[in-house]
């Protein structure tokens, strides 16, 4: 029913009564404040009701037919018509009538004889009360309107981060209705990774103090299996309460993970990233191919070739990009607990297992293990990972319950692999299923038109992670570089341009720079990497015609004739050992 709406501000009372007498004196009472409506029993109230809604009732107890009681009854059951104040009048002075008058919904009531003021005082206080709630309620539905429409999660938790109250934004993000959420813990929708950061903010949340603003981006999953990512701040309500806001910032995660996979691909072509050679060109082609299926890898190469790089390039470019990549170095594990890092353990699995573990198979899932080094896994241990791979089951430790994961496997090694079969060193089986694919990564001294590209890539790193402004690298020392064997490759070259870029005093790295860290490297490993005859004495030369172009201030001509030797032999063996500077005459 709808309310009718007046010509003026007077509030409308509806007299029942069926004693004409009683009606007349309230009608001189009342008229020239409100607007009056009259019945004489309880079914004509409700007609006049149904055509016209009171702000007030003032209802007689004793009618005939309905009494007040049973009037007041069904007026207070009506949705349209609970919330009218209803004042009784009656000449009982029973005190059981009264309490049942307030029984059935009253909230007040006038004896008769009426007593002016009286009337007038107490209908006037209900009025007023009348319209307060009214006005208290539609502030009410406003707010909750409000709250129920806002674009963020509003949750009212206690110290548990139990949900007690929640908006339908909030409710939605964690895929469930208002109902299935409360007295469920907020925590319990935070990921594994995350629990911390939860943690130290609802700590800072309940104990505030200055500069603690802190809104992590918690990773969250929803009741409906969904993956959500939010922002999370909040405020104090009480010593036990707080509300606490969630941002939803799913869709700006997913597109800035996906404009970062975007980048670092455009970054790191095979072209930009990978060299430039033709050997690179050969073996990195059918990369971008490779990286689309879900094919087992094993790369291999000599230690420090960039196996691990490409690894990570391959999962930057597949569907699985976003999701983890687990680098594990196998020769680095302890044998006694290599078992229980790859697999997990369940708690008191063994010795020291005082929780349950999860292993670097089941941490990948849904994405790609990178499996350095993997001719070191022990042969009882390969049969679990052919589990992995053929049933996409992981056993931890000490359980006889398998987890099921999804992930694609990369290997890497320096051994030939295949050799390790022939001495029954490495299960054959394992061997097929792991090698759906496999590249061999040349060693740098192979491909060496790279080493520029590499040091350039290389010292423009260093540059950036030491604070450094260095403008450039001289021919010669590059030219020096080239020649370089490097047994250690892309490592070793990467690291020798770190150190150059950390010590070097001006802005241009010369070939003195170069061999003074790069001879560094040589006598520290030459108990390990043995130099032929040849490389000693073109080493001994090319150290022998430096000093003497120094000595000579960069007039090679006068070097020349310092060394006992002609101009021209001179500079047709600078140029072969690739070394053209412009500070040499």
């Amino acid at each position: 029913m709808q309310e009718v709406t007046r010509l003026d501000n007077k509030h409308r009372i509806l007299i029942v009564d069926d004693e004409a007498v009683n009606r007349q004196m309230l009608r001189q009472i009342l008229m020239d404040r409100y607007r009056l409506s009259f019945a004489t029993d309880g079914m004509s109230a409700l007609d006049v009701i149904s055509k016209v809604r009171p702000d007030l009732v003032l209802l007689d107890i004793m009618m005939p037919g309905m009494d007040g009681y049973e009037l007041c009854r069904r007026l207070k059951v009506a949705p349209v018509t609970s919330d009218i104040p209803i004042i009784f009048i009656s000449a009982l002075t029973d005190i059981n009538k009264k309490v049942n008058a307030f029984n059935s919904g009253a909230v007040d009531y006038i004896c008769n004889p009426f007593q002016r003021e009286e009337v007038l005082v107490r209908v006037e206080l209900h009025l007023n009360l009348y319209s307060l709630q009214k006005a208290l309620q539609k502030s009410k539905d406003r707010y909750l309107w409000l709250y129920d429409s806002a674009p963020v999660g509003y949750f009212t938790l206690n110290r548990k981060t139990e949900i007690l109250e929640v908006n339908l934004k909030g409710a939605a993000m964690l895929g469930g209705k208002k109902e299935d959420l409360t007295t469920k813990a907020l925590s319990m929708f935070v990921k594994d990774d995350d629990r911390e950061a939860f943690k130290k903010c609802m700590e800072g949340i309940f104990a505030p103090h200055p500069g603690n603003n802190m809104r992590p981006e918690i990773a969250m999953s929803a009741l409906n299996g969904e993956d959500l990512w939010v922002t999370l701040y909040g405020t104090v309500v009480d010593s036990d309460l707080c509300l606490v806001v969630l941002i939803d910032i799913t869709s700006k995660w997913i597109l800035a993970t996906e404009v970062r996979r975007l980048q670092w691909v455009l970054e790191s072509s095979v072209e930009n990233v990978l060299g430039k050679s033709h050997a690179a060109r050969k073996i990195y082609k059918d990369i971008p191919q490779i990286a689309q299926s879900d094919l087992s890898i094993i790369l291999l190469g000599e230690t420090g070739c960039g196996k691990s790089f490409v690894a990570g390039f391959i999962h930057s470019l597949s569907n699985r990009s976003g999701r983890p990549f687990i680098k594990v170095d196998i020769s680095a594990l302890s044998e006694k607990l290599i078992e229980s890092e790859l697999f997990g353990h369940e708690k008191g699995a063994f010795t020291g297992a005082d929780i349950k573990k999860k292993g670097f198979f089941e941490i990948s899932s849904g994405g790609t293990i990178f499996l350095d080094e993997v001719h070191n896994i022990p042969l009882h241990l390969q049969g679990k990972i052919l589990t992995i791979i053929d049933d996409n089951k992981v056993y931890p430790v000490g359980s006889t319950r398998a987890v099921d994961v999804d992930l694609r496997i990369i290997c890497a090694s320096n051994v030939d692999l295949y050799q390790l079969v022939v001495q029954n060193r490495f299960r054959r089986d394992l061997y097929y299923r792991l090698n759906e694919f496999s590249i061999t990564i040349p060693p740098l001294r192979d491909r060496a038109e790279d080493i520029r590209f590499y040091a350039q890539k290389f010292l423009n790193d260093a540059q950036y992670e030491l604070g450094k402004s260095l403008l450039y690298m001289t021919d010669d020392a590059i030219g020096y570089l080239m020649k370089h064997k490097w047994p250690g490759n892309i490592r070793e070259l990467r690291n020798l341009i770190r150190r150059v870029v950390l010590f070097c005093k001006s802005e241009v790295i010369s070939l003195e720079n170069i061999m003074h860290f790069l001879d560094v490297d040589d006598n520290n490993a030459c108990n390990t990497q043995r130099l032929s005859l040849k490389e000693i004495m073109e080493r001994k030369e090319l150290e022998t015609m430096l000093a003497a172009i120094e000595e000579a201030n960069g007039n090679k001509t006068k070097a020349a004739s310092l060394l006992g030797i002609t101009y021209r032999w001179l500079a047709q063996r600078l140029h072969y050992y690739g070394i053209v500077s412009e500070n040499m005459k």
